[in-house]
């Protein structure tokens, strides 16, 4: 499995969007998010196609399916055609 923030939660330019992606070839595992965000949002999750892009709140404890592919986005970044 691998994981990794990208944007703030490295320290990085705040004003870019925070992403946390999960690869996941083995058994459900559990996942501990990085603490940089107020929440995490999920846009993709492999095992649920019939969530819709941000409508889902990663609650914790967080686990990892068998066989996923997860991406999450800090609840704090801005959405594409959100005003600035």
């Amino acid at each position: 499995m691998g994981a990794g923030p990208a944007g703030p939660a490295e320290g990085g330019d705040a004003s870019r969007e925070a992403v946390f992606a999960v690869f996941n070839c083995g058994g459900a595992v559990p996942l501990v998010l990085p603490d940089t965000a107020k929440g995490w949002e999920i846009v993709l999750d492999t095992t649920r196609p019939e969530l819709t892009e941000g409508r889902a709140v990663v609650e914790t404890p967080v686990e990892a399916p068998a066989g996923s592919v997860l991406l999450m986005r800090a609840k704090t970044a801005r959405r594409q055609g959100d005003p600035t």
